[in-house]
């Protein structure tokens, strides 16, 4: 019954990662907030960026009132530049992320995990686990995944924690996220194209699972 953050790198990455594990969080009386890392402006190159930002924060919020979402937060980064270990703007982010956590207090945090193979993905990791390791309050940490089930390169499946992963059933929420899903996936822009950017069927295909994979870090 405590407080759970989100971290997410883009509109969406909640959802697909780790939409049951929130539905099931809210039910329990947990009170859970996602922040936004950026507002995935970089989706669709052919659209204005500031109208696909606006629609993305949009969608995130319709969202969020489906998942039972307390609040929504957006750290406004850039999309597809989010700072990493040893970049000149790494330390402002942290004390961003630092600040807003310091704020709202969370037992526990998650994030994308570090072997998405999307860099924005992995930063956001370095990003929570920097922030985490540094402060007073315990906090524990789990990595969620988004891309892992498309992109870890096979050579790279021994990295993976499998002592401390947890696969997590929401056959009991998962008509909900599925509802979630479809938002972001029926958002259109006049060209036709989601406003979260063409996603591969195969990547999607993972997503009729009805279960989340969660690592503990922290």
């Amino acid at each position: 019954n405590g407080k759970t953050l989100i971290i997410a790198p883009h509109p969406d990455d909640e959802t697909f990662g780790c939409a049951g594990l929130i539905l099931k969080k809210v039910a329990g009386g947990t009170e859970v907030n996602v922040l936004f890392l950026t507002n995935g402006e970089q989706s669709l190159t052919t659209v204005p960026k500031e109208e696909v930002a606006k629609q993305r924060i949009s969608d995130a919020k319709e969202v969020a009132s489906i998942l039972g979402v307390k609040e929504t937060y957006f750290l406004e980064l850039t999309d597809g530049k989010i700072p990493r270990r040893g970049s000149i703007k790494y330390n402002d982010s942290i004390n961003k992320l630092a600040n807003l956590i310091k704020e709202l207090n969370p037992e526990e945090v998650y994030v994308t995990h570090p072997l998405d193979n999307w860099s924005d993905h992995t930063g956001a990791s370095e990003l929570a686990f920097d922030v985490l390791k540094d402060l007073e309050n315990e906090i524990a940490l789990y990595y969620y995944w988004v891309w892992v089930w498309y992109s870890l390169p096979f050579q790279k499946i021994s990295n993976i924690r499998f002592r401390n992963t947890y696969f997590l059933s929401i056959k009991d929420v998962f008509t909900y996220k599925k509802q979630a899903t479809e938002i972001y996936l029926e958002s259109l822009a006049k060209n036709g194209k989601p406003y979260c950017g063409k996603l591969p069927k195969l990547f999607l295909s993972a997503f009729d699972w009805p279960y989340e994979v969660i690592e503990k870090k922290l």
